[in-house]
């Protein structure tokens, strides 16, 4: 079954009245909760592609991966659309549904039952495929030459040469995995972070030679979904209410923000605004400086977000604000939405996926 999409689901909070230690000086933000749905733009159609009568078979949500959305169906297709015109860019058949939301980067690691298939994510080109007993609990990651992958078996992050097929080294957690495996940079090389079930956050080395212990690990608590990049540094979230910027190479603390509601969804990213779901309503903040820009008051939740609005759910009913402001447009979109950038995909009925282009600045 389709895991929930990690990097892109909703996220919102209330700061508290006092920041804790280290944290960044409370500011409340322009209120919007109250105010009058302003006009806007609306949506724009762009293309229109029967997707279900071309593969014959029910679509799973849809995952937007950077100027692309991929669409898997449950006969283990994969397909890789460009948001902006909906041409097909590739095409792969994997060996069941796919298990895990793949991490958006330069290589994509699909994982479906016991083998998990690399692929260059521009062009799709095939660069390697692993199989083994040990599935992946959460998304492998890749660089193009080795495959991290989080083994079930006693909590292993398991690093295979994909060119050879052998293990090149394994590192034991003491605890499960809570979120995919990200790469990144660091001094001298690539840092894998992971999240595990003891609320910890580890940086481990990422090259060939077996790492001996952990380059850094950060107490999160909890975790409110997966972490998220931003400049090269990592945005975290805890559901108890507290909001980091982390760099990945060292695990050093860019800025905290102790939020005053816990957080009831992962956080989303539209561009530079970091937008969090709390008990108490919807709040944005800078995500570079963790600075609050705006907040509204209710029972919103944040779904998914383009470059310029987001939408959210109040009940059974579906709301749009504007992402740089959080004034409330009068034209909500219709349901079945899901934003990549300027764009935004919608899915209707069989098979039917539907480009709107957004033209709201």
């Amino acid at each position: 079954m389709l895991a929930p999409l990690l990097a892109l689901s909703g996220w919102s909070w209330i700061l508290c009245l006092l920041a804790a230690q280290g944290a960044l000086p409370l500011s409340p933000g322009p209120q919007s909760g109250g105010a009058a749905p302003t006009s806007a733009p609306a949506l724009e159609q762009a293309w229109a592609l029967s997707f279900g009568e071309l593969r014959r078979a029910p679509l799973l949500p849809l995952m937007p991966l950077g100027e692309l959305v991929l669409v898997a169906d449950e006969r283990g297709g994969l397909s890789a659309l460009q948001a902006e015109t909906g041409t097909l860019r590739w095409f792969v058949q994997l060996s069941g549904p796919l298990d895990t939301v793949p991490v958006a980067g330069r290589f994509l690691a699909l994982t479906s039952g016991a083998t998990t298939l690399v692929v260059e994510a521009r062009s799709g080109a095939r660069i390697g495929s692993f199989t083994s007993a040990e599935v992946a609990t959460q998304a492998a990651a890749s660089d193009g030459r080795l495959l991290y992958l989080p083994s079930v078996l006693d909590h292993t992050l398991l690093t295979v040469d994909l060119a050879s097929g052998q293990t090149v080294w394994r590192f034991t957690f003491p605890e499960r995995f809570v979120t995919p495996v990200l790469l990144g940079q660091r001094e001298g090389g690539r840092v894998a972070v992971v999240g595990c079930a003891n609320g910890r956050l580890y940086g481990l080395p990422a090259e060939g030679a077996p790492p001996r212990r952990e380059q850094w690990s950060h107490v999160t608590g909890a975790l409110a979904g997966a972490p998220l990049w931003h400049d090269g540094d990592l945005l975290v979230a805890g559901r108890d209410g507290v909001l980091w910027k982390l760099q990945a190479a060292g695990g050093g603390v860019v800025w905290k923000q102790s939020l005053g509601a816990s957080l009831t969804a992962a956080p989303l990213l539209a561009g530079g605004t970091l937008v969090a779901s709390t008990r108490d309503g919807l709040v944005a903040c800078s995500a570079e400086t963790g600075a609050v820009l705006w907040r509204a008051q209710g029972a919103e939740s944040a779904l998914t977000a383009g470059e310029h609005r987001i939408i959210a759910r109040t009940g059974a009913r579906l709301v749009a604000r504007a992402v740089d402001d959080g004034r409330l447009l009068a034209d909500p979109a219709p349901p079945g939405l899901t934003g990549v950038g300027a764009m935004w995909i919608e899915r209707r009925p069989r098979g039917l996926l539907v480009g709107w282009h957004d033209p709201l600045r």
